[in-house]
């Protein structure tokens, strides 16, 4: 076939090639248009263990090798356990319940919509203190350990895309190398809860990471 045939070929089918493509794409968007977008953030910690003071470093002020790494594997275990998960889902979901309407910056529309439709807005009003963080945290953590899987239960240890445990766990956590540095990174379907879910993550791993200290260091003090 020549390239002339070719060409009045298609020009002949042109209205029938533009109703394909336009079909195909009706088809396209219908699929996806109830498909979540996925917003991912990474950040990185620097233990302290390296180069940071520590009390176990030897008198000539080198770093215990072997301990070190035992404590950076320890601390990428507790900061995968599963008690983590639940620490961070619970703080996200006081985040957004006692910042009421405020939520521009932390949570989308749709996303508040999910939390508005799976735990009802007068339980909402109940436990929402938009005056006081710590005061919504306080409640939502006595309602949710009530004894009965009620809605704020199903909704943390769901898979919800914002504050469930069952999503919380793909954030990944690696140690860089053999430095002192783990690098947690995370995906979800909204950007501020995303950046939000690292930032919680990095202030549990850092209070617990201090508390530990404290033990050790109160330990040495009532040794000697």
């Amino acid at each position: 076939m020549k390239i002339l045939d070719v060409i009045r070929l298609l020009g002949r089918n042109t209205p029938w090639i533009a109703f394909s493509a336009i079909l195909l794409a009706a088809l396209v968007f219908k699929l996806t248009e109830n498909e979540k977008p996925v917003y991912s953030s990474s950040t990185l910690i620097n233990t302290g263990f390296i180069s940071g003071y520590s009390p176990e470093r030897s008198s000539g002020g080198t770093t215990d090798m072997v301990y070190t790494n035992a404590e950076i594997e320890n601390l990428i275990k507790m900061a995968e356990a599963y008690e983590t998960r639940e620490e961070i889902g619970l703080r996200l979901l006081a985040e957004i319940l006692s910042k009421g309407q405020n939520n521009n910056k932390l949570i989308r529309g749709r996303g508040l919509g999910e939390i508005e439709e799976a735990l009802g807005e007068a339980l909402i009003e109940t436990l929402g203190d938009t005056n006081s963080y710590q005061n919504t945290y306080n409640k939502l953590k006595t309602y949710r350990d009530k004894g009965d899987r009620n809605e704020v239960y199903e909704l943390l240890y769901s898979k919800n895309d914002l504050v469930g445990v069952g999503k919380l766990k793909d954030l990944k956590v690696e140690r860089q190398g053999r430095s002192d540095i783990i690098e947690a990174k995370y995906s979800t379907s909204d950007p501020g809860i995303c950046q939000r879910t690292l930032e919680i993550f990095t202030n549990i791993l850092s209070e617990e990471h201090q508390d530990n200290k404290y033990r050790q260091s109160s330990g040495v003090v009532e040794y000697f």
